[in-house]
């Protein structure tokens, strides 16, 4: 069996850096699984590009649909027929 070293090496890596306290705490708060959002924003709202440019108006519109989303969530009724 193979191992490569070059993994060994950063495996041992992230291991020390996670035993040190601070990192761990921010590595904890970054571990939260976000892809099913950016799927349901696809499924439900055919949300695939944005259509516009800079970075505050990016984040409207991402504001935008996000809170479409969360509608959808709490009015399963209204929005049926995208589930």
């Amino acid at each position: 069996m193979y191992i490569n070293p070059q993994w060994e090496y950063f495996k041992g890596k992230v291991k020390t850096n996670l035993s040190n306290t601070e990192k761990n705490k921010i590595y904890r708060r970054r571990k939260y699984e976000i892809e099913p959002i950016f799927g349901n924003l696809k499924a439900y709202l055919v949300f695939t590009r944005f259509t516009v440019r800079s970075k505050k108006k990016v984040n409207r519109q991402m504001g935008i649909a996000l809170m479409a989303l969360n509608i959808c969530g709490k009015c399963p009724l209204v929005f049926q027929k995208y589930h």
